[in-house]
């Protein structure tokens, strides 16, 4: 059955063509490594309003494994046989970023909804033209900061929609150089900075709730950056991200501060709330938990930290070896499912995404440039979106 709606996103219009199979999405993957084995598959798979229709990738090895583990329809190693299958509704494009242009463009002009994993583009120019190709052709694009979605943040965000006013934002992520792969510790690929930290820039506008106005950066784009961003709304956000520490420790951590009120988010499992009225602490259990009867006494940051710090001292060859620790390591949850069953949602019922477009994909590559070119000259940058995207 074809279904065709109209669809409202920001100030333009778009028409989506909308084909469900036995009442579920259909969808496709093109590129199919670690992240999206780890995260997207199983999340689609265990999704009731998702079907797997397709997975391409270049490994033909890792595809027959998937063939196995998923059962899709069909498996490519060509990528236009997806965006050519007239049954598939949507696409979740997981390559590395700097093929990413080029498969929005494909994409969008075969008529598919478009989740892309972030960043959404790795120059200026490279948004200006997904938006356009987006826009003119009345695709959906969902950009995958996923964290937006995340039930700690979510509380978060709306406790500090409580605060008389946000003021400051402190954001850190910090991990363990030696389990990362490779390949995002190139020129191409940023480091630190143009792979993990537009997350941060991201969160930190979606937390303010406004236009970052000055960007100012310290440290080294590869492995270690301070970020600071200022807002229109006058409050400040400090970013620190990079990967000198021990992944023992859990990465994230937020707090939120203003007017006598403060919320800080412990790793997505512990949210204290101070000055606000009517609002108390909570906790939220683990996505994934390898030992549920270990620390169980504890309270929710201190027995992740426990965990965590056990699993980094008995991390198993094979994963070491692959990089690959979905199936290890204790996993909190940053609302990775949650976020792709919005986008799911917002296929079928015809409506926007609550999560990121392809604006705010822009703005993030925009601050991640901005910040790369405060570390070059050594001072602050102005900021404006709107001169940027033209």
């Amino acid at each position: 059955m074809f279904i065709r709606f109209r669809l409202s996103v920001s100030e333009f219009t778009f028409e989506v063509l909308c084909r469900m199979h036995d009442n579920k999405i259909e969808i496709g993957f093109i590129g199919a490594g670690a992240y999206v084995s780890g995260n997207h598959l199983p999340n689609a798979r265990r999704n009731p309003s998702l079907r797997i229709r397709a997975i391409c990738d270049l490994n033909t090895e890792l595809l027959e494994r998937h063939r196995a583990a998923y059962a899709p329809d069909y498996v490519t190693t060509d990528y236009r046989e997806v965006l050519r299958d007239g049954r598939i509704d949507c696409v979740v494009l997981g390559t590395q970023h700097d093929m990413r242009l080029p498969l929005i463009q494909a994409a969008a002009e075969a008529g598919k909804a478009i989740w892309v994993e972030k960043p959404m583009s790795a120059t200026n120019e490279e948004s200006r033209r997904i938006v356009d190709v987006v826009r003119r052709n009345n695709v959906l694009l969902q950009v995958g900061f996923n964290r937006r979605f995340a039930p700690g943040v979510v509380d978060l965000k709306r406790v500090i929609q409580k605060f008389p006013r946000v003021q400051m934002i402190y954001l850190r992520a910090i991990e363990e150089r030696k389990l990362w792969p490779d390949w995002p510790f190139t020129p191409k690929h940023g480091g630190t900075l143009g792979s993990e930290a537009c997350h941060f820039l991201d969160l930190s506008v979606f937390l303010t709730g406004a236009e970052p106005v000055e960007i100012a950066a310290r440290g080294d784009a590869m492995y270690a950056v301070a970020i600071s961003v200022g807002f229109a709304n006058g409050a400040l956000a400090e970013i620190f991200c990079g990967v000198h520490g021990s992944a023992g420790y859990p990465k994230e951590h937020i707090e939120v501060f203003g007017n006598e009120c403060t919320a800080i988010l412990k790793s997505f499992v512990e949210l204290n709330i101070c000055g606000v009225e009517g609002e108390v602490d909570r906790s939220y259990p683990l996505e994934f938990d390898p030992m549920p009867d270990a620390f169980r006494e504890l309270p929710a940051f201190e027995s992740l930290y426990r965990k965590n710090k056990h699993w980094r001292e008995h991390i198993p060859p094979e994963d070491f070896a692959n990089r690959h620790y979905y199936r290890s390591q204790p996993q909190v949850n940053k609302g990775r499912y949650e976020a792709l069953d919005d986008f799911a949602r917002a296929v079928r019922e015809k409506r926007n995404t609550t999560g990121c477009n392809e604006i705010d994909g822009a703005r993030a590559t925009a601050m991640t440039i901005a910040a790369a070119e405060s570390l070059r000259i050594g001072r602050p940058v102005p900021f404006d979106l709107q001169s940027i995207l033209g």
